[in-house]
């Protein structure tokens, strides 16, 4: 008389839904022989058989299993109730009047060694050699991949997160460890040091969730720092165009749901005001106008005769500067050495004093040179000093 059976229950893909994974009861095994008797594909899922899944031994069964592939196999005392439902006064197998199929290679058995293996005509994915498949695949999956590493320092945590799912979800990467391994190869500096860490204490077994909300919190801006670089961030000099990237990029490394027309408010008013008026907000409705504006000022003859002249309130910009080597860096201005102005470093072509002349009496005693007339000297100087703050 039949008093137990054993069961499989395998943590697989939907059916219905391609990214949902759930608990389907695979098949029943007579004990004492070796006879396999396969569920029905579209009679798999808990909720048809809801006495069985109630069991206490089958919950923590299911407790166990938490990535897509895993199954387990047990043996359950038959009560009553289930020796109703899955078998017949003869104690031919069936379910709910259908009897089953017997097999002998069912989709999944224990190997003679006492591990479990998955062998099947349907779950070829779930076989060890696919395993090894799969940890290759991380690398090729990075690739995939439109996303910066994460060094705990160069953008925002919740932006790169935000993108880090974003990839995810596009590449296909749904289970949790999965998710996590991925993480980890996205990771340097210091946030590396952070995966470590959690490595020991949350383990891969957590879900990702948890480990998203850690990440959140160990790399949480609390300064004003990217937010004073983003705003105070101001054209000087050089291309537009590149300014507007660079500006842009600042912008929306603190948030990614900027409103078009505040972005481009932003980037237009860290313009030189001559070079603002010349833009016709009214055409400027898209980013992509913007650079075209921003093409026909670097093109136009007034812009670039308006860069070689102070105009408003806009100096020669450092494009327009002379370039400075090592050897002028270290090196005295001579035109201040001349005037009595010694130690002075700067370009020679910056002085303020070459085109200014100083009349300097000086008589030998004892060997030293003493400067003589101290008063027109010192009013030469405040002159020049003011000069410059004008």
């Amino acid at each position: 008389m039949t008093t137990s059976m054993k069961i499989c229950i395998a943590f697989e893909t939907s059916n219905t839904k391609a990214k949902k994974n759930i608990f389907k009861f695979k098949w029943i095994q007579t004990t004492g022989t070796e006879t396999y008797y396969e569920i029905p594909e579209d009679k798999q899922n808990p909720h048809d058989h809801h006495e069985l899944f109630a069991l206490p031994k089958v919950k923590n069964i299911l407790k166990s299993m938490k990535t897509r592939g895993s199954f387990r196999t047990c043996v359950i005392s038959l009560t009553p109730e289930l020796k109703g439902i899955y078998f017949d006064a003869e104690e031919d197998v069936m379910f709910r009047d259908e009897y089953l199929q017997m097999t002998y290679s069912p989709a999944y058995v224990k190997t003679e060694f006492g591990g479990e293996l998955a062998e099947s005509r349907n779950t070829t994915e779930l076989s060890s050699g696919k395993t090894k498949e799969n940890k290759k695949d991380f690398k090729k999956i990075k690739d995939n991949f439109v996303l910066n590493n994460f060094d705990g320092k160069n953008v925002s945590v919740t932006l790169w997160l935000k993108k880090f799912e974003s990839e995810c979800m596009r590449c296909g990467v749904e289970e949790d460890m999965d998710k996590i391994l991925i993480l980890r190869l996205f990771l340097d500096g210091i946030a590396k040091e952070w995966f470590d860490s959690k490595l020991i204490i949350l383990g891969l077994e957590t879900d990702f969730q948890i480990w998203k909300n850690n990440c959140l919190d160990s790399f949480c801006e609390t300064s004003w720092h990217k937010h004073r670089e983003a705003y105070s961030f101001r054209y000087i000099g050089g291309s537009l165009v590149d300014y507007a990237f660079r500006k842009e990029n600042l912008l929306l490394n603190l948030r990614n749901n900027f409103p078009t027309d505040i972005l481009i408010d932003l980037i237009v008013t860290s313009l030189p005001n001559f070079l603002q008026d010349r833009i016709d907000r009214s055409n400027v409705t898209t980013f992509e106008k913007l650079l075209g504006e921003l093409r026909k000022l670097e093109g136009s003859t007034k812009y670039e005769n308006a860069r070689n002249t102070k105009n408003g309130k806009m100096n020669k910009s450092a494009e327009q500067l002379p370039s400075l080597t090592k050897a002028d860096k270290k090196e005295p201005c001579s035109i201040c050495d001349k005037n009595g102005f010694p130690g002075r470093f700067h370009p020679e072509a910056l002085c303020r004093l070459k085109n200014r002349r100083f009349n300097f009496k000086q008589e030998n005693v004892s060997g030293s040179i003493r400067t003589v007339n101290n008063v027109g000297v010192q009013d030469e100087l405040n002159e020049a000093i003011s000069d410059q703050k004008n």
